[in-house]
């Protein structure tokens, strides 16, 4: 998500408040501005792309345009794994917090024992182990 430069949330609140208001841009995070350099049309892109995945692998994002419209995003392979394992970990987190919100809850030691229980009785179909 493309912010102007400088542009901080009015309140800062949980990663969660961000993760449901569709963002992964956490309030630790400081928010990086594109400057018009980053921003190529496509042609340039296709003819200096090694050169601008040099400059993306050096912490630079790109935008790749198409007819004067954002088309793609250029970043670097370690910080789009980055962001999908803190958009999985802000998902994880929500859901857990809806489950308790809705009263979803299990108590930790009975679902253990539960589990080491069915492990026990259906180690072998048909047998019981003991």
């Amino acid at each position: 998500m493309l912010r102007p430069s400088g542009h901080e949330p009015e309140k800062a609140g949980s990663a969660l408040d961000y993760a449901l208001l569709g963002t992964s841009i956490s309030p630790t995070e400081p928010v990086k501005s594109i400057s018009s350099a980053d921003v190529i049309p496509l042609p340039q892109a296709r003819s200096n792309l090694s050169q601008f995945a040099d400059q993306v692998k050096s912490g630079a994002e790109k935008i790749i345009t198409k007819n004067g419209e954002s088309y793609v995003a250029l970043i670097d392979a370690e910080r789009l794994e980055q962001e999908r394992i803190h958009l999985l970990l802000i998902g994880d987190a929500s859901r857990g917090l809806f489950d308790v919100a809705a009263r979803k809850l299990k108590d930790a030691l009975g679902a253990v024992s539960a589990l080491k229980h069915r492990q026990l009785s259906f180690d072998f179909p048909g047998r019981w182990r003991i």
